[in-house]
């Protein structure tokens, strides 16, 4: 029989309301500050501008992971909305919570890949195993790294 953590584990996440009323609100509040403060009129409407074309591409972005497919120990593919397919390591610098994970990956070019999961972006028994096998595989990759270091 197969540990979790040689198991394949596959994610399709769902656009996420607490993300995206989190982000809402944060760029609110960055909103109100821009007319608080007392800047020329030309960087208010610069800093308005920018904040809406972040919240926009945020909700508008059609490039999303559309598939995650954990494959064993901490290796990943992500498969984009676009039909692109990325192989990637989770690090440690992967958070979990109980009601969020962020997934700090590193993809086979080097770059970083930054996945924030809320609890609603997937079925519940998805974000469930998704946790349960982040706490039992955490101490195993970073012994990993640290190895390769």
């Amino acid at each position: 029989m197969l540990k979790e953590s040689e198991k394949t584990l596959t994610l399709e996440p769902l656009r996420s309301n607490i993300l995206l009323y989190f982000l809402l609100t944060l760029h609110l509040t960055a909103l109100f500050a821009v007319f608080y403060a007392n800047l020329h009129i030309g960087f208010q409407l610069l800093a308005v501008a920018f904040l809406f074309i972040h919240y926009s591409w945020y909700v508008f972005s059609a490039n999303k992971p559309a598939k995650l497919v954990w494959l064993r120990k901490n290796k990943w593919q992500i498969y984009y909305s676009s039909h692109q397919m990325i192989e990637a390591r989770l690090t440690p610098l992967s958070f979990l919570s109980s009601w969020l994970v962020i997934l700090v990956l590193k993809g086979e070019t080097g770059r970083s890949i930054t996945l924030v999961l809320a609890q609603d972006s997937l079925e519940k028994e998805q974000f469930r195993r998704l946790k349960v096998r982040m706490r039992t595989l955490k101490p195993e990759y970073l012994r990993m790294r640290d190895a390769e270091e």
